[in-house]
C-alpha cells in the first residue's frame, strides 16, 4: 500500500523468489521439500534474521524449490522509529527511481514489488525492506561463494508483500505456507507444473 509504513508492527506474508526463479534450493518429494545445501543456507538465514532484528519475529514459513514463502511479524516499540528512517521518517514522499542495479543482490535497500510507480513513501528506509535486503544479501553472499559465482545476481530484485489484516487471513496463509510442498506440481513458480 502506498502510504502503509511498513515499519509498522503487523503481519506481512512475504515471497522472495531466485533470480529467473532457478531451482537451487533442493526438490519436493512425496509432497516434502528436501533441502539441498543452498537451502539450508537460506533456511538458516530466515531464522537468524530473528537475531539480527530483535523486534522481528518469524511465523510460518518455507523454502521451496526457487522461492521463500514467510510471514513476518514486526512488534517494535516507538523508540526505533529513528534507528530504522535514517534518512528520513515515515511519510516523507519521495521518488524512488530504477538506477539500474535491479540485479545486484549486495544491497541492504530492497523495494516491494508492491510498489512500481515513481512516487511514493519510502520503502527503502522502513524495516521491512531492511529486513529482506539484508536477508538477501546475507543468503546470497554465503550461497555464490559456495557456487563460486560471487557479484552475480542471486535473489530477484525485488520482493512480494501482503499486510495480512486479521486472524482468519494470517490462519488461511499459515495453511497455505504449510501446504505448499504438496502443491508444487501446481505452483506458478514450478515451471513444470505450469504446462501440468
Amino acid at each position: 500500500m502506498q502510504n502503509w509504513d511498513y515499519s509498522s508492527d503487523g503481519f506481512y506474508f512475504i515471497t522472495i523468489c531466485t533470480c529467473n526463479r532457478i531451482e537451487y534450493f533442493g526438490n519436493v518429494i512425496d509432497a516434502k521439500m528436501e533441502l539441498n545445501e543452498y537451502g539450508k543456507i537460506a533456511d538458516m538465514f530466515w531464522l537468524e534474521m530473528i537475531e539480527h532484528f530483535p523486534f522481528v519475529e518469524s511465523d510460518e514459513y518455507v523454502v521451496m524449490p526457487n522461492h521463500v514463502h514467510g510471514i513476518i511479524r514486526i512488534n517494535n516499540p516507538d523508540f526505533l522509529t529513528e534507528i530504522i528512517h535514517e534518512n528520513g521518517h515515515a511519510g516523507v514522499v519521495e521518488t524512488i527511481h530504477d538506477n539500474g542495479h535491479a540485479g545486484v543482490v549486495e544491497t541492504i535497500h530492497e523495494l516491494s514489488l508492491q510498489q512500481p510507480g515513481a512516487t511514493c513513501i519510502s520503502r527503502r528506509q522502513m524495516l521491512l525492506s531492511k529486513i529482506i535486503g539484508r536477508y538477501k544479501m546475507q543468503s546470497a553472499k554465503q550461497i555464490n561463494q559456495l557456487r563460486e559465482t560471487t557479484g552475480q545476481p542471486f535473489w530477484q530484485s525485488r520482493f512480494y508483500d501482503h499486510i495480512i489484516r486479521n486472524q482468519e487471513s494470517l490462519e488461511r496463509i499459515r495453511h497455505y505456507i504449510r501446504v505448499n510442498p504438496e502443491k508444487w506440481f501446481r505452483d506458478r513458480n514450478n515451471e513444470f507444473g505450469l504446462n501440468m
